[in-house]
């Protein structure tokens, strides 16, 4: 991994150094404050401890060295924070216990900042961009757990299922790929038709979960998201994978708008699920951060090979397209929804193409 922040390990004894001032029994008190719910006292333990600091201290901490490993400590501190607070953002959380969660990432970054007031401003800096990022990623991770629940429950919807699964069929996929190619120039058609066709032969499955379609979703981004080497390679790729696949998502949604589809609502907060999942998947790639795992083996392999004859009209490129998008680790998406995203395995064949921005070769991430 080139980049991104690891979590830390703050149950040991080993010292946490910011020059000789030792962090590791402050971040312990912080974490256990913050996993008892105990957020105003939070801010309290923050004041206190930086507060009762000497001025010889506060001075030195001006020093270049000491602001780089401080944010870099507190990004770390910050990732464990976020893991221990939600695990798993598929797991339910309680409503209650949701609102306490946003209400200090709202907080937080004010409460950091007025207990090093008067500190050096290199190192208030240094605090607050670490503090912000975690705020808005934990509001982000609270927003995608409630968007999951919300998606559980169209997919235990039958009539909300059969209904997108009508309006998909009168979708102008045809519009979409000749757009699709427009943007991405050396895109072939025969790879967006083969992923298209591939999907919509799951038109008549039934009863997937959303474990499955999370995997699916995994597997689009292990695929898009190569091997990269810096900060700033990571920036492009997962920027690219980004757009492209806002881009598809986009045609889709706005062919079910022009047509009133009935199910324009359960579609919305899908594409809306997709795109914060991705975007939790692309971003945790860097910070070295594995996708929660489930458990399929009850789940029927629902992508069919093509017919002999299809095999044989699709050659080069859309044949390996093809392939990448039928690995077992996305063998599906949810019976309905995984039509509009059909077309956003074909980005697989684009990121892949010599005419594309960024070449992007496939990977499993580590």
């Amino acid at each position: 991994m080139a980049g991104g922040q690891e979590a830390m390990n703050v149950d040991d004894d080993a010292p946490v150094l910011v020059g000789s001032l030792d962090l590791k029994p402050h971040y312990q008190d912080l974490l256990s404050l913050a996993l008892d719910d105990k957020f105003e006292d939070f801010a309290k333990a923050s004041a206190d401890f930086w507060g009762a600091l000497p001025e010889a201290t506060r001075t030195g901490l001006s020093d270049a060295a000491a602001v780089e490993a401080q944010e870099q400590l507190d990004g770390a501190f910050y990732e464990t924070l976020i893991h221990r607070l939600l695990p798993d953002i598929f797991e339910m959380l309680e409503t209650e216990r949701t609102k306490e969660i946003r209400s200090f990432a709202k907080q937080v970054e004010q409460w950091v900042v007025a207990a090093v007031e008067g500190f050096p401003e290199n190192f208030v800096a240094a605090k607050k961009r670490a503090v912000m990022q975690f705020g808005q990623r934990l509001r982000r991770y609270t927003g995608l757990n409630h968007l999951v629940q919300a998606a559980k429950a169209v997919l235990d919807n039958p009539v909300h299922v059969s209904q997108m699964q009508e309006d998909y069929t009168k979708v102008d996929v045809t519009a979409a790929q000749e757009q699709l190619q427009a943007i991405c120039g050396g895109c072939p058609l025969e790879a967006t038709s083969v992923h298209e066709a591939s999907f919509r032969r799951l038109h008549q499955a039934t009863n997937t979960t959303l474990d499955v379609w999370a995997n699916w979703l995994q597997g689009v981004v292990e695929a898009c998201m190569g091997p990269y080497k810096s900060d700033e390679q990571y920036k492009v790729m997962g920027s690219e994978l980004l757009l492209r696949w806002s881009f598809v998502s986009s045609l889709i949604i706005r062919d079910l708008t022009l047509r009133s589809a009935a199910s324009f609502g359960p579609f919305h907060l899908m594409r809306l699920l997709c795109d914060e999942y991705i975007y939790y998947l692309v971003e945790g790639a860097q910070r070295g951060r594995k996708p929660r795992p489930f458990a399929l083996h009850d789940a029927p392999d629902l992508i069919m090979p093509p017919d002999d004859e299809e095999e044989e009209e699709e050659g080069g490129a859309a044949a390996t397209a093809a392939a990448d998008c039928e690995k077992p680790i996305r063998s599906s998406l949810f019976c309905s929804f995984v039509h509009t995203r059909a077309l956003c395995c074909s980005a697989v064949s684009i990121f892949a193409s010599p005419n594309s921005h960024a070449s992007i070769p496939n990977r499993v991430l580590a």
